[in-house]
């Protein structure tokens, strides 16, 4: 089931059942009628069709009375209606299915019992549940256990009964939820739309979709559609139909060919009249902007190394260099050069920026266990571990160049073995641009023969699965002896195993960070083709290796990407508490390089090149340890020094690229990456009584596979 996210219309066709009245009509079949109404609704711009599979003794009791206007559907029992239109099963649904695979629109249909339910699970990308079904926990329960994206529609619902069902299909299934607004009222006047309930199901479910399913009779400018899209209903359901004048069941409130069409223009105008959300200057007031603007400007001239006072500004035009909304952050400042009265002030002339520290990797422990965390992981040099955290810190915030990197990352494999739903290494693109490999052992020993006794750490990780490298344990005690103070790497830990562990404690490794994202089920859909099982066995394994042999390292950190833990991030915290050293999460980043309207933190300034250096498989030198698909490739070790790489030309541009203001969105690298992405702070989580902000990226989907 797709769905439009920021801008744009998702639109569903509710054929339901009216395709036998076209069928008599036209003198047709009802299959040959539902296939037309398919056809027609996906010439006219619908997204999806969407019928109704029910049998009426499994739906309605004899007795049940008409909830519709008796004026224009005159049955007066739900039993005798529903008789009339359910002699569809299963074989007629699949033939629809491959109908609409064929004209390639979305195909769905609201089950209204469990057989129904069963059978077209695999005709469907996802389920609608009718608002009569909203009470009806044990057959929500049903549908959800699918594990597929569900429509909940919820007219006539109070806010606790939407709650309820909510929380029973998030029991059993992590998939998108889209709450659809509606009243069940045939058909719905329009002074009883309601539509600020949509923003109310927006503030109350800010993790969900919103959507608006319509039965209001339609008009020439779709005043309720309209109204219900710019409050925020960007999926939309609506009955269907060929012909607005048949008499009877759902075709005097329905939608034709030509309204779907109209539908779609109308909602294209306001996407072009409303723009976009992003609070920013448009492209067309730049010149605006530059020239009518005030900067800061200097009252008199300024010696290269002097500080800035009140006295030495004052606000004039054009607007290209400080704005005066900067003036107390400019104030004691010193300038970089020597600057003449009436001059411009520009960030140039002072490079204070923001330089995030390990940005993205968050904690959900205590106090006490960071703290023996650290302790142990800076076991065997204590002292020189307090220098390095701190030089990790200071020389990214003082932009300070060191005569070696801190860290060097080599990435002894490229390859991976899984498969995971969000991962750029399964995707075409970037095989075609990444030489998945791995690391000679020849280029290792160099790199690590050129960092002996200069650099404290390297990382055997980057994009692939370190542990794929026959050689990584002897890899890890080479760069031990040669007086590497830390190694680290990152792993799936799918290849650990009681005999691996016990190589890797015994050569040396002090720290390592294992993927688990998520627990049970959730685990398995991500991490394919792991189970939990074994992956939890394999760090309790780790925890009572390093017991029985009483060491501390390598420290074992596990960490998952937030949306996988999202809804049960106590339970996976007590149940990693006692056999692991640290619990971490990230917000789940764009991977797979979908997001458009990335809101940046406009004063951001990369830290990495103060702090580290990334050698690829290959010998390929990358500026930063989220290039990826190797967009910015620095330098080649196969033919180069590490350290002149380092001090090299190619990386000091960039730093001073970097220190412009916005510099970073001159590198196609930098514009991608999760680094300079503003966060915001709506969410929380409760561990044990403790409560944890959560820090996600504004506009970045935290949903697996987005």
């Amino acid at each position: 089931m797709s769905r439009k996210q920021g801008k744009g219309l998702y639109l569903i066709a509710e054929i339901g059942v009216n395709y036998y009245d076209i069928a008599k009509q036209k003198g047709i079949s009802d299959l040959d009628a539902a296939f037309l109404m398919c056809d027609e609704a996906k010439k006219a711009g619908a997204d999806a069709v969407k019928f109704q599979t029910y049998k009426a003794g499994k739906i309605a009791s004899r007795y049940s009375p008409s909830y519709w206007d008796l004026s224009e559907e005159s049955t007066k029992s739900q039993y005798e209606l529903f008789t009339k239109f359910d002699s569809f099963g299963e074989e007629e649904y699949r033939a629809i299915s491959e109908h609409c695979k064929g004209i390639h629109i979305e195909f769905l249909s609201t089950p209204f019992d469990f057989e129904a339910a069963d059978y077209l699970d695999q005709y469907m990308g996802g389920y609608k549940i009718s608002s009569s079904d909203i009470t009806n926990t044990p057959f929500i329960k049903h549908i959800a256990k699918k594990q597929k994206p569900i429509l909940l529609s919820t007219g006539a619902s109070t806010q606790d009964e939407i709650r309820r069902a909510v929380d029973t299909i998030r029991q059993v299934n992590g998939r998108e939820i889209v709450l659809m607004h509606c009243v069940l009222e045939y058909p719905t006047p329009k002074e009883h739309a309601n539509l600020y309930r949509i923003t109310a199901l927006r503030e109350e479910f800010p993790d969900l979709v919103i959507g608006y399913s319509d039965h209001t009779r339609p008009d020439l400018e779709y005043d309720v559609l309209k109204s219900a899209y710019l409050l925020g209903a960007h999926v939309m359901e609506k009955h269907f139909t060929l012909d607005k004048s048949l008499p009877g069941n759902d075709h005097y409130h329905a939608m034709d060919a030509d309204d779907v069409s109209e539908i779609r223009k109308k909602i294209e105008q306001l996407d072009r009249i409303c723009g976009n959300a992003k609070i920013d200057c448009q492209e067309n007031e730049e010149q605006a902007r530059k020239n009518a603007r005030r900067s800061l400007v200097l009252t008199r001239n300024i010696r290269k190394g002097e500080r800035l006072e009140r006295q030495d500004l004052t606000f004039k035009r054009p607007g290209t260099g400080i704005p005066p909304s900067e003036l107390e952050a400019v104030l004691g400042k010193q300038v970089n050069q020597s600057l003449e009265e009436d001059s411009v002030l520009t960030w140039e002339d002072l490079a204070v920026q923001n330089v995030p520290i390990n940005k993205g990797n968050y904690y959900l422990e205590t106090e006490e266990r960071m703290a023996r965390f650290e302790q142990y992981r800076g076991e065997g040099w204590e002292d020189g571990y307090q220098q390095y955290r701190k030089a990790w810190e200071e020389n990214a915030k003082n932009q300070t160049v060191s005569e070696w990197p801190l860290l060097v990352d080599i990435e002894t494999s490229s390859l991976c073995n899984l498969a995971c739903p969000m991962c750029y290494t399964i995707t075409e693109e970037f095989k075609e641009k990444v030489s998945a490999r791995l690391m000679p052992e020849s280029l290792f020993y160099k790199i690590i023969d050129e960092i002996s006794g200069n650099v404290h750490a390297v990382r055997l990780s980057l994009r692939g699965e370190p542990t794929l490298h026959p050689q990584l344990v002897k890899f890890i005690k080479y760069a031990k002896e040669k007086g590497i103070k830390e190694v680290s790497f990152l792993t799936n830990g799918s290849r650990l195993t009681d005999d691996s562990i016990k190589e890797l404690i015994e050569a040396g490794a002090d720290w390592i960070t294992v993927s688990i994202d998520g627990l049970g089920d959730g685990y398995e859909k991500i991490r394919k083709p792991l189970l939990f099982k074994d992956i939890y066995q394999k760090i309790r394994r780790f925890k009572e290796i390093k017991e029985e042999r009483n060491v501390h390292k390598p420290v074992i950190k596990i960490q998952g990407i937030w949306p996988s833990i999202r809804d049960h991030a106590e339970e996976y915290y007590n149940l990693f508490e006692p056999i692991t050293d640290s619990i971490a999460f990230n917000p789940l980043i764009d991977y797979l390089d979908h997001d458009e309207d990335i809101v940046y933190d406009e004063d951001f300034s990369c830290p990495q090149l103060y702090q580290r250096i990334i050698v690829a498989a290959d010998g390929k030198v990358l500026m930063c340890s989220n290039d990826e698909e190797n967009m910015n490739v620095i330098g080649d070790l196969t033919r180069e020094n590490l350290y002149d790489i380092w001090h090299g030309e190619t990386l000091e541009r960039i730093r001073e690229i970097m220190k412009k203001p916005c510099g970073f969105k001159e590198i196609p690298v930098c514009r991608k990456c999760y680094l300079p992405r503003a966060t915001e702070e709506h969410e929380a989580a409760y561990v044990n009584g403790r409560k944890i902000i959560i820090k996600n990226y504004i506009g970045r989907s935290q949903k697996i596979g987005e």
